[in-house]
């Protein structure tokens, strides 16, 4: 392989920092050997025509692929690449970067973009819903509704932590009608009424909320049952102290595929934070070794 990185990046991220990345790029890339592209993210470049660019120039002279953003833009850049031959490093420079954190990926952008050029590839597993692939989780009810909500929040206070989590609190309190779903899985069938569904893919995000996420090949799903105020406050409560898994308003279990089936046409689903319009059924699936992420370290999801 050619020792080029591929670098996206929108110097925007990183509260403007990721603007400095492709000078620290060169300087690293130069003290080892390689070669550095950088396609710049603004106004007249959108992440997909970018995309398409970096794998034509990676098709024609090879390389690796690297993407600087949260994990909105990590997903977009991965969508394009699921399932391929493709080399990926993350150089994490979001609000909460647990894409990155959940792969042991360095936070700083020197040790990442290092990383990126001296780390060996690593099939890791991704999640799907009706062909588009998540990162971390994808969501349908409540909480999808609670992270399409804080948008004026975080444009009105700025995109950090803790903007989000009192804005997504905030809608988490709103009046919700629950969902009634049908769930099918392979020898299962089952009809809820729930407030929200969760389809985990990042055990350290489930781990941080002590739930069990079960087989390292399976998602977790997480169900919801309906609430009323009391119960909101409770679980939020809960949530807080790591207490979840003792909630009996909650189902958790594992599985490598699930259709989620509703009788409303349209449906918001929120993924990795990015709200997508979607048509039920719903087919969840984990994609075991679906891409190619460069690593520093044996891990197994």
């Amino acid at each position: 392989m050619n020792q080029i990185l591929h670098l996206i990046y929108n110097p925007h991220s990183g509260q403007g920092k990721a603007q400095e990345l492709p000078e620290l790029a060169k300087k690293i890339a130069h003290s080892r050997g390689w070669q550095v592209e950088t396609y710049k993210l603004d106004k007249n470049n959108n992440l997909q025509s970018l995309t398409d660019l970096a794998l034509q120039n990676i098709k024609k002279n090879g390389g690796r692929l690297a993407a600087a953003g949260g994990d909105g833009t990590l997903r977009a850049v991965i969508q394009k690449i699921s399932s391929s031959p493709i080399e990926f490093a993350i150089i994490p420079s979001g609000t909460f970067n647990i894409f990155a954190r959940t792969h042991e990926i360095p936070l700083m952008p020197e040790e990442a973009l290092t990383l990126a050029m001296t780390g060996k590839p690593e099939k890791v597993r991704l999640g799907s819903m009706n062909e588009q692939i998540f990162l971390i989780n994808g969501n349908i009810g409540l909480y999808a509704k609670a992270i399409r909500e804080r948008k004026p929040w975080v444009q009105k206070f700025g995109r950090n932590r803790l903007v989000a989590l009192v804005a997504t609190l905030w809608a988490f309190f709103k009046d919700f009608r629950p969902l009634k779903l049908k769930l099918k899985t392979h020898d299962m069938q089952i009809d809820v009424k729930t407030t929200l569904v969760f389809i985990g893919n990042s055990p350290l995000q489930l781990e941080s909320l002590k739930l069990d996420y079960g087989s390292p090949k399976n998602l977790a799903c997480v169900i919801v049952k309906d609430l009323n105020f009391r119960d909101r406050l409770r679980i939020i409560w809960k949530g807080l102290l790591g207490g979840l898994h003792l909630e009996n308003k909650l189902e958790v279990f594992s599985l490598p595929e699930l259709e989620i089936d509703a009788k409303k046409i349209k449906h918001k689903v929120v993924l990795d934070g990015e709200s997508l319009e979607m048509h039920p059924p719903f087919r969840v699936k984990s994609l075991t070794g679906a891409l190619n992420l460069i690593k520093q370290s044996s891990s197994h999801i």
